[in-house]
């Protein structure tokens, strides 16, 4: 096992638009430390970096700028073989004309392993995948689950210092996924190994990782784990993507009455809590987003209720999701399916926002406010 450091880690292509040469910064002054064992994940949405961010890790690309290192080693120009690390692809990458047990045993025998340790090793990863009675099949011969538990017995007969994983699910269908993740995190609380994922899936990324890096156009957004991701987003941009359906967002004014109050555009006031009260003080008369998940939004009466038309609801089993309006800002509420048959297109109901889980965003700078300290 070993620690992984990115310091300020930079990667620019050069590519031709119109003839003319632009240059493209997929990663942009990178700083992040992997701890020994943990299993990490960068996610984010297409072109934000993470792939780029883990082929420099592998070796795969060399950085403009910036160093890497793995368990205390300077490895920024060395070879990915050189690097202690295995890696698990997209596609499998499994070579079609060997069967399960020269495809396990292929990396070894390139590295001049004994007869007997390549063996042993085979037949470990083998047994703790559940694949030994596939050694005699081909690729073609295999589902899609096999094809992955092979790819990844292929990377654990290796006992690498760091598995990195560049979406390994995304070919496989929606119930296996949920297998597989289940395989894999137990998998690494097996092995103990530092592991870095790449995925676009969140729920990918909530269920494995031990902690969360959200990347978008090649920076760094915001590290937690993923309870501090989900409750504390740092900026709009965590919010509005972890989270489905995501967070619900409203414009609001900031005024003082009696008391501190949110004004949305339709006119109705809720009060500020306490919490926020000194965080808000700089945003008097001034715009903020305000922020809350649909699960934390009840359908109740109250002085601090805010009424919004439902426009659609989509039925999810034990529960129905809503989707409503309040003035021209569309959101969405869970409800229990047997409250929410009396509901439909059209109707008016009252939204109560559970204090303590109200975000507020400052709209020019993204950041959450109730984070600045």
């Amino acid at each position: 096992m070993a620690e992984v450091v990115l310091d300020k880690v930079t990667k620019v292509f050069t590519t031709f638009k119109k003839r003319e040469k632009v240059n493209v910064t997929a990663v942009n002054h990178l700083k992040l430390d992997i701890r020994d064992g943990e299993f990490l994940v960068l996610l984010g949405p297409s072109g934000c970096g993470k792939t780029t961010t883990l082929r420099i890790i592998a070796g795969l690309e060399i950085p403009t700028e910036g160093k890497v290192y793995i368990g205390n080693r300077d490895v920024t120009k060395y070879p990915a073989k050189e690097r202690g690390i295995a890696m698990v692809f997209q596609d499998y990458a499994l070579y079609p004309h060997m069967n399960v047990y020269e495809n396990m045993s292929f990396g070894l025998k390139n590295l001049k392993f004994p007869k007997e340790e390549i063996k042993r090793r085979v037949e470990t990863a083998a047994r703790i995948l559940d694949i030994e009675e596939l050694f005699d099949r081909k690729p073609k011969g295999l589902s899609g689950g096999q094809r992955q538990r092979v790819a990844l017995g292929r990377a654990i007969v290796r006992q690498p210092q760091v598995y990195l994983f560049d979406e390994p699910l995304s070919n496989l269908d929606a119930r296996l996924r949920i297998q597989m993740r289940a395989e894999l995190k137990e998998l690494h609380m097996n092995l103990k190994t530092t592991s870095i994922y790449v995925t676009h899936d969140q729920i990918e990324a909530m269920t494995l990782g031990n902690r969360i890096v959200i990347l978008e156009l090649g920076t760094i957004q915001q590290i937690g784990t993923p309870e501090e991701i989900y409750n504390k987003p740092s900026n709009l941009f965590v919010a509005n993507f972890i989270g489905t359906p995501p967070m619900n967002f409203f414009t609001c004014g900031v005024s003082r009455d009696d008391d501190l109050k949110f004004v949305f555009e339709n006119g109705k006031k809720i009060s500020v809590p306490n919490t926020l009260k000194n965080k808000l003080q700089d945003f008097m008369n001034k715009r903020i987003t305000l922020g809350i998940r649909p699960e934390n939004i009840s359908l109740e009466k109250g002085k601090n209720s805010v009424e919004a038309s439902v426009t659609s609801s989509e039925f999810l089993g034990i529960n129905v999701l809503i989707h409503f309006k309040v003035g021209e800002e569309r959101g969405t509420i869970y409800m229990n399916s047997e409250k929410a048959t009396s509901i439909g297109a059209g109707s008016k109901i009252p939204l109560l926002f559970d204090p303590d889980k109200i975000h507020v965003f400052d709209p020019e700078t993204g950041k959450n406010i109730g984070l600045i300290k």
